[in-house]
């Protein structure tokens, strides 16, 4: 396939862009763990990945477009972290934050930061959440009333 016909096709709407995204990101996720050959080398890129979403979701969340964000990309068992200073916002952050939080459209709930995900289920989400000040974390649940 010609490089043009292939941007047409992912321009060409239906969702098909994200679909691919989400799709290499879940892949990822799954290969990112410790250990994992592969994760050694491809940090870096990872990284960017997560870098660049979080930093879009913490500036649009926080409403200022030059905040001074630094995310550091741990393992997915290290507990995940946000802290904010005078200087700007540092945020902690699985590989799998992309596919938890940031795929579901989860990272900001009800005005707070989503920083984990801490229960899914087919019509329930409960994901631990950060107040713009980043004192205040606690559990918000969202859930589908059938």
């Amino acid at each position: 396939m010609a490089q043009d016909e292939a941007c047409s096709l992912l321009l060409s709407g239906g969702g098909l862009a994200d679909r691919l995204v989400t799709t290499i990101l879940v892949v990822w996720a799954q290969g990112i763990e410790p250990g994992d050959a592969r994760a050694g080398s491809e940090r870096p890129p990872l990284t960017a990945a997560l870098y660049g979403r979080a930093a879009v979701a913490l500036r649009t969340w926080l409403g200022d477009p030059h905040l001074d964000v630094a995310v550091d990309m741990i393992d997915s068992t290290d507990p995940a972290e946000l802290t904010r200073g005078p200087d700007g916002i540092r945020a902690r952050l699985p590989f799998t934050w992309l596919t938890d939080i940031w795929v579901r459209d989860l990272s900001v709930v009800l005005g707070r930061f989503s920083v984990g995900l801490v229960e899914s289920g087919d019509e329930r989400q409960r994901v631990l959440t950060a107040d713009p000040d980043v004192r205040d974390f606690r559990p918000v649940t969202i859930s589908i009333d059938t």
